[in-house]
């Protein structure tokens, strides 16, 4: 049996073992997307089942593509499995096959991140609510979170008080208007396949004939919702097969619940576990530390993995004293290895949060070695750091129109672009910056007022620049615009990724301080800062 072929003692057992429920608890590096092919093809050529009675879900397109392709490698001749797909695509079709049974048009629209701002914006328009009060990026990331957690959403939002009285009202208002929009995000998907599969036993019997055989792609970072629809997709003839790793969930902060891993026996009545404990990408050293390491985890089911590969060079640790210590080391031996032979395009820096790239790059920039931010965005090109930037240029250069233009609704003033438009009209009159021009525009309404605001503020900026020290500046400048309490009200892990990066600034703004103080006006002719 050519599916057998190859395979360890472990997966051999793993892709063979096909007439009960199944847990594979496969480590990193352990071969589990070619054990998943290997049981598909298994399953068709030595087992009889069809491929349309194969369903298999993974948590991206990326991982669903690799297994489509290497099965039409491995079966050339048979037919494709039909049913090969992500969580929400294959709640996609499901939903578009019985759209009748949940009263929607088969053209339902899907809403992305930002048709859901909108729609909220919209929501609260119509309320009256203002959204520096209420922010709608908080209001949608409680949204998301509660559907990973319950088909109920308004009353999980109710139950855990995720939300203000007023947010409540506009979560309750934007269900409401998805299903009135005929419409549903990402969240939906999943949520309303579950309620069609417990609301409507002919379309669950329809499903459970279908699929004789489910298997499941990184168990450990299903949630609730997931874990509930994988129940009810399964028949009582149905064999689940699900594939993941306690020690390697990362996604709790989405829901992703690793207890599924220890709870798979229960949920699924007689099922059996089987680890892929043989690792094929690393050598001997690195596994050494890498089990030293997870052994401590909460949770977890007892393996270690082992492998066949060389010993390797041992793994060398470095305690630095801080973090610009670490840098310096980090670069610097890369500059070492450039020296003996290597290339930079040979070294890689790993690193556990975005911010901690600040002082890797300031310390690559000072040697003048190149580098390149992968799957992520430079520290200085982040948004929020270019915008405390924008305001520090504005308040030592009110002449900066890109500066102006940058920041003049961050946060939102309810400036309009109109307004904008004839300031500078004016300005290009007068021969003035846009900044400048301000107290000379003629207009009226609600935006000329927010302009007003917004040039006394940094005009008392300026005059004080002369006796603050930077940190006190930009400090000042960040609390004061409550540029900093519209990240804190946001209330999302992406907004407190920004105050992070946003307090490392500061942190490279108090590096030029000490030893000795300085002023304002010293640190921003000196600092590589302003060039940025």
């Amino acid at each position: 049996m050519r599916s057998l072929e190859g395979l360890n003692p472990q997966q051999y057992k793993a892709v063979e073992a096909s007439d009960n429920h199944l847990l594979v608890v496969a480590g990193a590096g352990s071969g589990k997307t070619r054990v998943l092919t290997h049981k598909i093809i298994h399953l068709i050529e030595d087992r009889g089942v069809y491929p349309s009675q194969i369903l298999a879900m993974t948590f991206s397109n990326k991982a669903a593509n690799e297994m489509k392709n290497r099965i039409r490698v491995l079966l050339p001749s048979y037919e494709q499995p039909h049913w090969i797909g992500t969580f929400h695509s294959i709640c996609l079709r499901i939903l578009k096959e019985f759209h009748t049974y949940m009263n929607l048009n088969q053209q339902f629209s899907i809403y992305d991140d930002d048709d859901q701002l909108t729609l909220l914006k919209q929501i609260m328009e119509e309320m009256n609510i203002d959204t520096k009060q209420v922010p709608p990026k908080a209001i949608r990331w409680q949204i998301a979170q509660a559907k990973n957690e319950s088909e109920k959403v308004v009353e999980y939002l109710q139950q855990h008080n995720l939300l203000s009285p007023q947010g409540m009202e506009v979560a309750k208002k934007y269900q409401e208007k998805l299903l009135q929009n005929q419409a549903m995000d990402f969240g939906d998907l999943l949520i309303h396949t579950l309620t069609l599969l417990r609301n409507h036993p002919e379309v669950k019997a329809k499903i459970h004939h279908r699929w004789r055989r489910i298997l499941i792609d990184e168990y450990q970072d299903t949630n609730n919702i997931q874990k509930d629809l994988i129940k009810e997709l399964a028949g009582p003839q149905t064999v689940i097969c699900a594939v993941g790793d306690e020690d390697q969930a990362i996604y709790s902060w989405r829901g992703a619940r690793v207890e599924n891993m220890s709870e798979f026996e229960q949920d699924f009545p007689g099922a059996q576990v089987i680890k892929l404990d043989q690792n094929y990408r690393s050598t001997k050293q690195i596994l050494a530390v890498a089990n030293s390491v997870i052994k401590n985890n909460f949770g977890r089911r007892e393996k270690k993995l082992w492998t066949e590969n060389p010993d390797g060079d041992q793994v060398q640790f470095y305690l630095a004293d801080d973090d610009l210590t670490e840098a310096m080391f980090v670069i610097g031996r890369i500059q070492r290895l450039r020296d003996e032979g290597f290339t930079y395009k040979d070294c890689c820096i790993l690193y556990r949060t975005h911010v901690q790239s600040r002082l890797l790059e300031e310390e690559a920039r000072k040697r003048n070695i190149p580098y390149q931010i992968l799957g992520g965005t430079r520290f200085y090109d982040r948004m929020e750091v270019k915008d405390t930037l924008a305001f520090l240029k504005l308040a030592a250069n009110s002449s900066d129109n890109i500066a102006f233009d940058r920041i003049i609704n961050k946060p939102a003033r309810g400036i309009g672009a109109q307004t904008l438009a004839k300031l500078a009209a004016t300005a290009d009159q007068l021969r003035m910056s846009w900044f400048d021009a301000i107290p000379r525009f003629n207009a009226s309404g609600k935006s000329a007022l927010e302009l007003g605001k917004f040039y006394v503020w940094m005009k008392k900026i300026q005059a004080e620049i002369e006796t603050l020290q930077p940190t006190e500046v930009a400090e000042r400048i960040l609390k004061d615009s409550g540029y900093m309490d519209a990240l804190e009200k946001e209330g999302t892990v992406e907004a407190e990724s920004r105050i992070e990066n946003i307090n490392e600034l500061l942190r490279s703004i108090e590096d030029y301080e000490k030893p000795p103080k300085v002023r304002f006006w010293d640190f921003w002719i000196k600092s590589s800062l302003i060039s940025i």
